[in-house]
């Protein structure tokens, strides 16, 4: 196997898959460092998910919008079982990507609307155009889309929003102090992002200077939707993961990094 991360020194913040991530970069013969930036935190009973839960049994709903398998299976420790699945039964499901709809066969959920990759709010948004139904559930992941939201506003539809889990930073802050340390130093050549919610972390734990601290330093993005997030920071993406996993990402990083020297070297 190639080697095209040989001596390239790769920060990732990767907190459910961290063993993975930091194998597949060892693999390409990086020097990785892994920091969980992010924990996942459930949110318990809630009134927003009770509202969801009453709308969803009483028939109120036309619609319910899977965007993440974690938020599925967090709901079901809230909300009876049963329950929930005899409610998806009578509306229209739409899974957003290959998680939330493995959970829904799971359930033995019949899924009416799948999106195709790369599986953004876009591919929802477009996914469920023309679907009957102006009342629709969003079961969202630990933060809301404002533009999902806003474009099925667009389309004309009432939308019932529910999360049964957010992000916290983890408990142990040593790892990603230590790698914030490192950026700030110049002794990172690349970082690898897979969830937006990592540079929100980052930036809470680091501030807004950490920005700077990134320049000359290669990004890589699992997507669409993680590249917007980190343009709109002003931080320049130079690998996105095309599709949108894991693996891939590291493959196209090590492909773009053969043969270059880091600036930071």
């Amino acid at each position: 196997m190639a080697k095209g991360l040989a001596g390239w020194r790769v920060l990732a913040f990767e907190s459910r898959r961290e063993p993975e991530m930091e194998k597949l970069l060892t693999m390409q013969g990086a020097k990785a460092f892994v920091a969980p930036i992010l924990r996942e935190a459930p949110t318990g009973p809630t009134a927003e998910i009770e509202e969801f839960r009453r709308q969803l049994a009483v028939g109120e709903l036309d619609g319910v919008i899977a965007l993440t398998g974690v938020s599925l299976r967090h709901l079901m420790k809230t909300i009876e079982p049963a329950e929930f699945v005899e409610g998806l039964s009578r509306v229209k499901v739409a899974a957003r990507g290959p998680k939330p709809l493995a959970v829904l066969r799971e359930l033995g959920v019949e899924v009416a609307v799948k999106t195709r990759e790369p599986h953004t709010w876009r591919e929802v948004l477009e996914a469920v155009e023309g679907v009957e139904g102006k009342r629709w559930g969003v079961i969202e992941y630990g933060r809301p889309d404002e533009r999902l939201l806003e474009g099925l506003s667009g389309q004309g539809r009432r939308v019932c929003r529910v999360s049964a889990y957010g992000y916290a930073l983890p408990e142990d802050l040593g790892p990603v102090r230590e790698a914030v340390a490192r950026l700030m130093a110049g002794k990172v050549d690349a970082i690898v992002f897979t969830s937006s919610a990592q540079f929100s972390c980052l930036e809470e734990l680091a501030g807004v200077g950490i920005r700077e601290a990134m320049r000359g330093v290669v990004v890589a993005s699992i997507g669409p939707t993680m590249t917007e997030t980190l343009e709109a920071a002003g931080v320049q993406v130079d690998v996105e993961a095309v599709p949108s996993k894991m693996g891939v990402l590291v493959h196209q990083l090590a492909e773009w990094c053969e043969g270059k020297i880091p600036n930071n070297s």
